[in-house]
Parts: C-alpha cells; structure tokens; sequence
C-alpha cells in the first residue's frame, strides 16, 4: 500500500486526504516521497515521532515504510537529509495510527 508524500523544498504534504492508518502492519504502509532537486542525491531520513519517541527508517529509492513499532494515537512524520554542510528538513505531517482488531481479540 503505498502512500504518496510530496516534497518540494521544506514543505511536505500526503497526496491523498487520508491521514488515518492502522496499526499492527509490518512492511506493509509504504511512503512514496515524490521529491524537488533539493533533495536529490543526498542520503534521506524519515522520522516518525509519537508520544516522545522518535523512529527513523532510512529512504531507499524514494520510498520508507510506517515503523512497526508505531500504535495507536498520533504521529508525526518529517524528512531530515544530509550532504556534506547541508542540512535539509521538512515540515511535520500529523499521521493518526487507529488500533487493529487483532489488538481487540487477544485482550
């Protein structure tokens, strides 16, 4: 399931209006970063904070997917980039993590 971001400088935003994810997929929420020629050819973050914490995943050929480690409740997304001095971040994307029902049967 891939989900397009698009980057053009420091602004990101999701190409669809859907924010709202659920929990409990591993390799399976997949960002696809539609990125300007700043971010060309430098190494890519993506960071998910939630709740304090911080998970990051490495971009590899434009894409990342949603940590595994992410539940429910909200979730910030933004890119950091480096290359040489430079130093590239975005704006954050609040992501809203829902519960799976698998969650539900085992409690």
């Amino acid at each position: 399931m891939d989900i397009i971001a698009i980057v053009k400088g420091q602004k990101m935003r999701l190409a669809a209006n859907n924010s709202c994810y659920i929990s409990g997929s591993n390799g399976f929420v997949r960002f696809k970063f539609e990125l300007s020629d700043e971010w060309k050819n430098r190494p890519i973050i993506a960071m998910f904070e939630q709740n304090g914490k911080i998970f990051s995943q490495t971009v590899t050929d434009g894409y990342t997917f949603l940590p595994s480690d992410i539940c429910e409740g909200n979730c910030d997304m933004s890119l950091f980039g480096i290359s040489g001095t430079i130093f590239a971040t975005t704006n954050r994307v609040p992501l809203i993590i829902k519960n799976d029902i698998s969650n539900m049967l085992t409690n």
